[in-house]
């Protein structure tokens, strides 16, 4: 897994997320979530945002491997799916190139 967002120091993942994605659903293995294709039409990602307890990670699924392994492996810590503009994710990953 190679892409995470990064916000600039002082903004928490979790509220970077919130406030420039929108929230499609919760990931777990009780739920369907949408597939990759079709998920993003409008120059968006999906990103997920994961409750590591005491801090959140935000994956970036450049691709559609991304996705499955963020989405469809067992993991028990709570996720949530987000959509995010690719303009504005380049702002804040260490590898804008991943954004494509």
């Amino acid at each position: 897994m190679g892409c995470y967002v990064n916000p600039k120091r002082g903004v928490k993942k979790e509220d970077w997320i919130k406030a420039n994605g929108m929230y499609i659903s919760d990931v777990n293995e009780y739920n369907d979530i949408p597939v990759y294709q079709g998920l993003c039409r409008d120059n968006c990602l999906p990103v997920i945002l994961v409750n590591n307890g005491s801090f959140y990670a935000a994956g970036v699924c450049f691709d559609e491997n991304e996705y499955n392994r963020f989405t469809l492996l067992p993991d028990p810590r709570p996720r949530s799916l987000y959509i995010v503009n690719k303009d504005l994710l380049k702002t804040v990953v260490d590898n804008p190139d991943y954004i494509s």
